[in-house]
This record gives C-alpha cells, sequence and structure tokens, in this order.
C-alpha cells in the first residue's frame, strides 16, 4: 500500500513518515535523507510488523502491535500504540542508516569496530545491550548485534537523551533484573564508548551527502 493511500490509525491519526517522526530530535531528519536516497514508505494492513529493506523500502504494519511485544522495545505495556509505531519507523529508518554507511569506506570502519564490540558482548555474557536483539529470530539468524546497534541508533536518533538514560539504566540497575531481561551490565567505560559510537555513526549518516 503506497502512502499515498489514507490512513487512519486509531480513528484519529494518519500515518505518515510525518507523524511518525513527530517530536523526535533526528529521525526526521533522518527519514529525509533516506528518502532522497530513494528509500520509499509503505504500510502494510495485514500486520503490526515493521520492515527495512536493503533495496530500499520501509514498511509498517497498521495492526495494533501486542502488549507483550513492547518490552522489547523498552517501552511499557500502556505506552499508546502510536508511540510503538513512532519508535518502530525510527528503529526502521536505522537499518537504512547502517545500509547506507556499509557503502562508504570511512563510515564502515566505525560501523564494523561498533557491531564487534556489541557482539563480544553477546559471546562474553550471552545477552547484549537491547531486549529485541534476545528475541530467537536474531539469535537464529546470528544478527541480536545488529538489532543492539539499531536500537542504540533509534534511541539516539528519538532523543540523545533517551540513549544516555538508557546506558545509565545498564550501568546502574539491579543485576538481577537485567539478568531477568536478558540485558548485560554495563561499566562506565564501555557505555562511554558506545555512546560516542553510536552518536558518531548517526551524525555521519546525516553529515554527508
Amino acid at each position: 500500500i503506497l502512502m499515498t493511500e489514507r490512513f487512519t490509525n486509531e480513528g484519529f491519526q494518519e500515518l505518515t513518515p510525518e507523524s511518525l517522526t513527530e517530536g523526535f530530535v533526528y529521525t526526521g531528519k533522518v527519514w529525509e535523507k533516506n528518502k532522497n536516497n530513494g528509500v520509499q514508505f509503505f504500510l502494510n494492513r495485514d500486520n503490526w510488523h515493521g520492515y527495512s529493506h536493503a533495496d530500499g523500502k520501509i514498511e509498517i504494519g497498521t495492526k495494533e502491535v501486542p502488549k507483550d511485544v513492547k518490552k522489547y522495545f523498552a517501552l511499557g505495556e500502556d505506552v499508546p500504540d502510536l508511540e510503538v509505531k513512532k519508535h518502530i519507523f525510527s528503529h526502521e529508518n536505522m537499518h537504512q542508516v547502517v545500509f547506507k554507511n556499509f557503502e562508504d569506506e570511512n563510515k564502515k570502519v566505525e560501523l564494523l569496530e561498533t557491531l564487534d564490540l556489541l557482539h563480544k558482548i553477546r559471546e562474553k555474557f550471552g545477552k547484549g545491550v537491547s531486549r529485541l536483539g534476545n528475541l530467537d529470530v536474531y539469535k537464529t539468524r546470528k544478527t541480536s548485534h545488529e538489532e543492539d546497534l539499531v536500537e542504540l541508533l533509534n534511541m539516539y536518533s528519538q532523543n540523545p537523551k533517551k540513549l544516555e538514560i538508557y546506558l545509565n539504566y545498564l550501568k546502574t540497575a539491579d543485576q538481577s533484573i537485567l539478568e531477568k531481561n536478558g540485558q548485560v551490565k554495563l561499566n562506565d567505560l564501555v557505555s562511554g564508548i558506545l555512546y560516542q559510537k553510536t552518536e558518531k555513526i548517526l551524525l555521519d549518516f546525516l553529515s554527508t551527502n
């Protein structure tokens, strides 16, 4: 379904790239850049999933996101559906950032270093920095660390403060809670490195053609 077809979410809100990026610090700019690079936006009425295809498509499902899925995006069960869709749309845009940065030799280095660090964390501790990366679908594909990176980019893109708060949570939260949620406990050093690398990847994407 092309975005020219109108679709109203929950009877009051149209699902458009504009409504899905409203209030976020960088995601609107990232979408504009993705669009200029030829990425197309589609709605899928059959499910709630988000998909990002390397051939330049972002697809967002219009159905309501199930409550038990929200926790994988570090969102509470009572978060309104539109907010979850905004998080998912931002997430899918970050996949396009990764695809695009891989095409550039210089940006690729930063990406590979960051992915390598996230991969090592998962190998060493059996868990990672995002709950999303723990889903079996990513474990089977061995792409959990990629989803970790995409979620870090997603939080920074929505608001750098959000990433700061989240990384701080991974440093200070009770070990048993983190264990239960499959999240790794970070120290100051690794947390700082991840913040800097995430910021660099996103700002590098935005600053060049």
